[in-house]
């Protein structure tokens, strides 16, 4: 992997170089918009409690048939405290999926080990490495 990273660099580095010198001006991206209700949408879901209450690194993934899937990297589970905050031995899972429905409905937390012991969704069985979202395709 090492060497790989060698390679990869000095040519990200020189396509770069090349990018710039030839004129081609890059266009900024464009702005970030929130999906409008997606937040509340989210919010309702985690303090249901029961399952997902929060989580990072978030990819959507379109589905074929309409529903689109939620991956997230450290997710907590559980229940979520009057005020919205969490208690302070809420489980959590290093990778977690939900499905939200066409009708745009989110259905159950998957994840690995139980509802009382929660693990990561993706695992290598004895390995103390976690994996983490970084796109998704189907």
């Amino acid at each position: 992997m090492r060497r790989a990273s060698r390679i990869l660099v000095p040519a990200a580095l020189l396509f770069s170089a090349m990018v710039a010198s030839s004129g081609i001006a890059s266009a900024p991206p464009p702005p970030v918009v929130p999906v409008a209700g997606l937040n509340e949408l989210w919010n309702a879901y985690g303090d249901q409690g029961g399952h997902w209450t929060g989580g990072d690194r978030t990819v959507s993934v379109p589905l074929p048939d309409g529903r689109t899937a939620w991956l997230f990297s450290d997710t907590f589970l559980g229940t979520v405290n009057p005020d919205h905050s969490r208690p302070r031995d809420s489980p959590i899972a290093r990778n977690t999926l939900v499905v939200q429905r066409p009708d745009g409905s989110l259905g159950e937390t998957l994840h690995g080990g139980t509802a009382d012991d929660p693990e990561a969704l993706i695992g290598l069985a004895g390995s103390d490495e976690h994996y983490w979202v970084g796109d998704g395709v189907v």
